[in-house]
């Protein structure tokens, strides 16, 4: 999709905002982790920009505690590793 955004329409992916915080999860979100209401959970929001600082995808997503592990990677034209 990246490439795709580039190469036809010119939009390059510059900045990524990750934001991650703890929550108990709620009846929808505890069925389709197939866990109990109220089970710890991670809520994460990903946003990324392109050279504009337009929003191009936004993503939120709900993880079970017992099954993630978390790494930041980032590496944006040699700023920041």
């Amino acid at each position: 999709m990246t490439d795709l955004l580039e190469k036809h329409y010119g939009i390059v992916e510059r900045r990524v905002r990750i934001t991650m915080r703890p929550t108990a999860l709620n009846e929808a979100q505890a069925q389709a982790l197939q866990v109990a209401v109220g089970t710890p959970g991670l809520y994460l929001i990903r946003i990324i920009f392109d050279q504009f600082d337009n929003i191009i995808e936004f993503d939120r997503e709900f993880w079970r505690h017992d099954v993630l592990e978390v790494e930041v990677d980032t590496d944006t034209h040699g700023d920041v590793t």
